[in-house]
């Protein structure tokens, strides 16, 4: 309860700060670029503004980020946006992309291209691709981020099989312009946004082989396929959300199609081309529920699925009983999930003896990030723009294995307990022999090579044997020699006598 009443007052305090935000501060009034075109210097641009000082834009060589300063129409209605870039002189950066609406709410924003005009120092000026400025009398740029390609060495890798397309950085500001007696005018006002933390791009693969979910590359006919790629994006917030009920969602999508070749389930290669990619935008609300029923493409093979467009990730992982434990892990600690695209792919698989060709047809989706969000806290309502960063998948579904085979072994080994190098050991010696054997009845050559190669073969695999026998066998020898030699009697010692004492010696028969 006291845990519930100090939420309920930090969002009542938090609207009325909203509320008083944009009643009490008002518009702050910006310098107005007149005669502005692609060819003007960007420096030259902001100095019309009698209050810009360089000096407050120092040069920060460890800041990569990219910031918003003003936006100008030109008076052959284009758009123009001024950047302050802090690392530039020394990691030259350039900005892609600006989410932005054209109201003064989040509604209907969108990416729109940046094209770069010129920079000096750490300033940059922008031309807003596909934008014309329109008559009316008062204009919105509703700017919630901007974007600049992800670079690894300044970002970070992600860690959840995810890599990164494009950085964002939050600007929040709602810019108005008017004109009054051929003089341009431009206010500009805060706006409240929120960060998409975390962002996971991924997706599910539907087929009629729903009872193998986790060995769906096993294919025991060779016949075209039909499967469903349903791509969705997972993430937390850092605002309190009791229910999300739409956003909008922006994402890459290119049609893939080719072939690719395996052998006893490794990648041998092929040739896969895409088309160029296109921006797509998804809508999805809360109470949108996705049922696919009916046959699979160019099959008889009926199918049935439905999922809601928008789950919280417990609900989500509750209604998918295959997700491996790799797309769990990464779906951990998140609170969201969004699923945004439904796209068809097709595959044909051809093969004998370990060698398998795919001939598939799909659309690869990436560069996914959330635009915008509408949802509920403690019944209050919010619709504000996010600042996402735009992701790429890894490619391979949630809830099955790679779905061009890769992973067989693996299956097989959980299957047996028997190691993969056995299996693929049989795999290869067992279509040998037979493949041989069969060619050594018509050639009788094979057969004589096959026989003096089994020669060749036996003697070096019977070599260690063969030398360990003859030393096992010397080594009887001896021991037997040794058992059948009589033993000597052992000598008698003699014994020292003591000398006898000589008397003196007599002369025969005489005197002295």
């Amino acid at each position: 309860m006291e845990a519930n009443l100090i939420r309920s007052l930090k969002i009542i305090i938090f609207a009325f700060l909203l509320s008083a935000a944009t009643v009490f501060s008002g518009w702050v009034s910006l310098p107005a670029f007149a005669n502005v075109y692609g060819n003007t210097n960007v420096i030259k641009d902001l100095q019309r503004d009698a209050t810009f000082n360089a000096e407050d834009y120092p040069d920060k060589a460890d800041d990569y980020s990219i910031k918003v300063l003003q936006v100008a129409e030109s008076d052959k209605n284009e758009l123009y946006l001024y950047t302050y870039q802090p690392c530039q002189k020394t990691t030259y950066l350039i900005a892609t992309d600006v989410n932005m609406s054209l109201s003064a709410t989040a509604d209907g924003t969108k990416l729109y291209e940046l094209i770069i005009v010129n920079t000096n120092g750490v300033f940059a000026k922008y031309l807003v691709k596909g934008l014309t400025v329109n008559a009316s009398k008062e204009r919105y740029y509703n700017i919630t981020s901007v974007y600049r390609k992800w670079d690894d060495a300044l970002d970070g890798e992600i860690e959840n099989n995810n890599t990164g397309s494009k950085k964002a950085f939050a600007v929040g500001k709602v810019i108005k312009a008017t004109t009054e007696n051929g003089k341009k005018n431009y206010v500009c006002e805060p706006a409240y946004t929120v960060d998409i933390i975390d962002p996971y791009s991924d997706y599910l693969i539907y087929t009629d082989f729903n009872s193998l979910p986790a060995i769906s590359s096993i294919r025991y006919n060779f016949e075209k396929l039909g499967f469903i790629d349903a791509h969705y994006i997972a993430f937390s917030t850092d605002w309190e959300i009791d229910r999300l009920k739409n956003a909008t969602v922006t994402y890459q999508q290119r049609t893939g199609n080719g072939y690719y070749n395996t052998f006893l389930g490794f990648d041998c290669g092929g040739d896969l081309t895409y088309s160029n990619p296109q921006t797509g935008y998804a809508y999805p609300t809360y109470y949108e529920k996705v049922e696919n029923s009916g046959n699979f493409w160019d099959s008889g093979t009926k199918f049935s699925y439905s999922w809601d467009r928008i789950q919280t990730v417990s609900a989500f992982i509750a209604s998918e009983e295959n997700l491996t434990d790799e797309t769990k892990n990464n779906l951990s600690g998140k609170q969201w999930v969004i699923r945004f695209l439904e796209t068809k792919r097709t595959q044909t698989e051809t093969g004998v003896l370990g060698y398998k060709k795919y001939e598939t047809n799909f659309t690869k989706v990436d560069s996914v990030g959330v635009l915008r969000l509408e949802f509920e806290t403690d019944g209050i309502c919010y619709n504000l723009g996010t600042v996402s960063d735009l992701v790429n998948g890894d490619g391979n579904p949630g809830n099955a294995d790679k779905v061009d085979g890769q992973n067989f072994w693996d299956w097989l080994v959980a299957v047996t307990g028997v190691p993969a190098w056995v299996w693929i050991t049989l795999a290869v010696i067992i279509p040998l022999a037979i493949a041989l054997s069969v060619l050594s009845i018509f050639f009788p050559v094979v057969r004589v090579i096959l026989r003096s190669v089994g020669k060749g073969l036996w003697l070096i695999i019977s070599f260690p044997f063969r030398m360990l026998g003859k030393a096992i066998k010397a080594i009887s020898e001896r021991r037997a020699a040794a058992k059948a030699k009589p033993k000597a009697k052992p000598a008698k010692r003699k014994t020292a006598k003591k000398p006898k004492t000589k008397s003196k010696a007599t002369k025969k028969g005489g005197k002295k």
